[in-house]
């Protein structure tokens, strides 16, 4: 959703007129970072331990709810802060603008 959703909405010409630098940047960015990326080093660290030591048993239990807490913590944090905050500063910049 990062990547893709709010990539698009600040990458159009009008809208970079209106928004470069606003938290709707930072947005996009966090998302990207920690949707993506942060989500593929976790899945290679964890195929990398579990070639590495094969006796070693990972609780599927704790993986499971470790994966949807940092997915809805990473929802929360775009849904609940940067995306009202930068929506105001974006209907600030318009009105001012």
């Amino acid at each position: 959703m990062g990547a893709g959703l709010f990539g698009f909405l600040i990458n159009s010409t009008l809208s970079l007129y209106y928004m470069q630098g606003l938290s709707l940047t930072s947005l996009h960015a966090h998302t990207t970072l920690l949707g993506v990326y942060g989500k593929l080093g976790i899945g290679l660290l964890l195929f990398c331990l579990r070639g590495a030591k094969p006796v070693a048993v990972l609780s599927e239990t704790l993986l499971r709810s470790t994966f949807w807490g940092l997915n809805t913590g990473i929802a929360l944090m775009a849904i609940l802060t940067l995306l009202p905050l930068g929506t105001i500063q974006l209907f600030a910049s318009i009105e001012h603008g």
